[in-house]
């Protein structure tokens, strides 16, 4: 379906995802009303991880799916897998673009979907082709 909202986002980036609303660093959206169907490929850094997590879980979306490293072990991580109603292990290393569009090199950690709504059936058809599926009961 259609992306309403990319709250970590940036001109380029937004060129490939094709959210109605995007959010930069510069006009964040962390004091802004969240809802629809949110796509969010946050910052790793904690400090900007946790208050975009935290924001997202408080949120009235009809769905989300939220890219991260695998960080499971991570106080957030463990907020994400609570939250979620399925996720994906992501087979390999994504190799992500620099905000001025460029390719970055691939990163250390490996990356994990977290998907919340009621498509979990889709999810798991889309998201099976990247990695392993998992689907909350």
């Amino acid at each position: 379906g259609s992306i309403d909202l990319d709250p970590a986002s940036n001109e380029v980036a937004n060129e490939w995802i094709g959210a109605s609303t995007y959010y930069t660093i510069e006009n964040q959206g962390l004091d802004k009303e969240w809802s629809g169907n949110v796509w969010m490929n946050p910052p790793f850094a904690s400090k900007s991880l946790k208050p975009l997590v935290d924001k997202l879980v408080k949120s009235n979306i009809e769905q989300a799916i939220v890219l991260t490293n695998n960080n499971t072990d991570t106080k957030v991580g463990q907020e994400l897998l609570k939250w979620a109603d399925a996720i994906c292990l992501v087979a390999g290393r994504i190799k992500f673009m620099k905000p001025d569009g460029t390719e970055n090199k691939a990163p250390l950690q490996g990356q994990i979907v977290y998907y919340k709504g009621n498509n979990q059936g889709s999810f798991k058809q889309e998201f099976s082709q990247h990695g392993t599926v998992f689907i909350k009961e």
